[in-house]
This record gives structure tokens, sequence and C-alpha cells, in this order.
């Protein structure tokens, strides 16, 4: 389906997406977007050295950040997302989960 995507307070920009709703991945960005995009959402600075994320190593390139990284202030924008005229926001809070560290690693 046609829609657009917008970050940082920029005018969404048209793009096309793929609805699987027997996936359990919440968001795919084409490669050639993926660390614009992963930028975008996370606090400034945040993949930079000890920003307290990085991507992980091979094929998958997941981003993997210290869960203080939510409490930043002020919190970064929120990704939105337009389909069939309507707005979809996610807060980066919503885009993270627990890997299982006990709440220090998302």
């Amino acid at each position: 389906t046609s829609g657009s995507f917008a970050l940082l307070g920029h005018e969404p920009a048209p793009a096309r997406f793929l609805v699987d709703t027997s996936s359990d991945q919440a968001l795919l960005v084409p490669s050639s977007r993926y660390d614009s995009v992963v930028r975008a959402l996370l606090p400034p600075g945040a993949l930079d050295g000890g920003g307290g994320c990085r991507f992980s190593p091979g094929p998958g390139r997941e981003v993997l950040c210290d869960c203080a990284v939510l409490g930043g202030t002020p919190p970064p924008p929120p990704l939105r997302i337009y389909l069939g005229g309507r707005l979809f926001e996610h807060r980066l809070h919503e885009l993270l989960v627990d890997s299982g560290g006990g709440g220090e690693r998302c």
C-alpha cells in the first residue's frame, strides 16, 4: 500500500509499505535508509561511541541500546507513518523491547 512517513519534524515523504499481518516485525526499513531512520529515532549521539546504542554484528543489524536511552530529555520526536489518510505515531519506547537483560538492554 502507499502512504508516507516523516522523521524529525520533516514533511512526510511518499513511501510504499508492505503490510504483513503474520510477521512479528513492527517495522522494516529499506537497507538504503536504515541507518538514517535509526539515527533519527534515537537521541542525538546515541550511536556515537559511548552514547548507549550500537548496531549488532551480523546480517540483522539490530540496534542494541541501554534502556536508559528511553529516558532522554527531551525525548526524540516520533516516527510518523501515514496510511489511508490516517496518522500513526510511534515513539522510541514503543519501538524498543527488553532484550532479556533485566531491563538494562533494549
